[in-house]
């Protein structure tokens, strides 16, 4: 009696290696999009030649036998925009021309009066001698405003100068100043009786002056030290 044998057989595989698949020269018949232009060569896969491009003739097979169908076109490559530099802005500021002032004849002497004042006053010493007397024909014109700035509180005088006439001080203040003050609008007193007008000064001591102003309405008032 024979026994049942059971053979198992086992049938081993082995795999197959994939030959790696090559791509083929074809040209486009057709404008395929993404991949060319009607009249560009180019590198396909054959499968994707053989079930899609190679119907409805969108592309036909290049071999050695035969060649391009049509004439061989280049994809056009879209030239690099050139670099845009940034515009830098010119900013044009207008210089606007400097227009001198005019000055009214008020003005004018008053500078005329003011350059004269400074230069004086640089070479002023601390006492001033006088030796002049009344000088006609001078410009009359004065402010009031402008002596009380240009003129010292107090002057001190030389007793050499004694006896001081208003035409001596009217000196003075020329000098200084540039104004010549008609005598008429000069008065004199002493310090501590300053109502009492004189016709000048004989004496040592403090003494008031009083320079006014027809045209104004105003006086200055001022002192001298002999």
């Amino acid at each position: 009696m024979f026994k049942n044998t059971l053979i198992h057989i086992r049938h081993a595989s082995r795999a197959t290696p994939r030959r790696a698949t090559t791509r083929i020269p074809i040209q486009l018949l057709q404008d395929v999009a993404g991949l060319g232009v009607r009249g560009q060569v180019v590198q396909v896969l054959p499968a994707y030649m053989r079930n899609y491009l190679h119907h409805h003739d969108r592309a036909c097979y290049i071999t050695a036998e035969s060649g391009p169908r049509i004439p061989v076109v280049s994809p056009e490559v879209p030239a690099p925009e050139a670099e845009k530099k940034p515009v830098e802005e010119v900013f044009v500021q207008e210089v606007q021309e400097e227009t001198v002032p005019a000055f009214t004849l008020s003005e004018l002497s008053t500078l005329v009066g003011s350059l004269r004042s400074k230069k004086s006053q640089s070479k002023a010493e601390p006492v001033l001698n006088i030796a002049g007397q009344e000088k006609e024909g001078e410009d009359n014109y004065y402010s009031i405003a402008e002596l009380q700035d240009q003129l010292p509180k107090v002057y001190q005088i030389s007793a050499s100068n004694l006896p001081l006439t208003k035409g001596k001080v009217s000196d003075v203040v020329f000098k200084i100043t540039g104004s010549r003050i008609p005598l008429a609008n000069i008065e004199l007193s002493p310090y501590d009786s300053p109502l009492k007008f004189i016709d000048e000064i004989k004496e040592l001591g403090k003494y008031q002056v009083l320079i006014s102003s027809e045209v104004e309405k105003e006086t200055l008032t001022k002192f001298i030290e002999v």
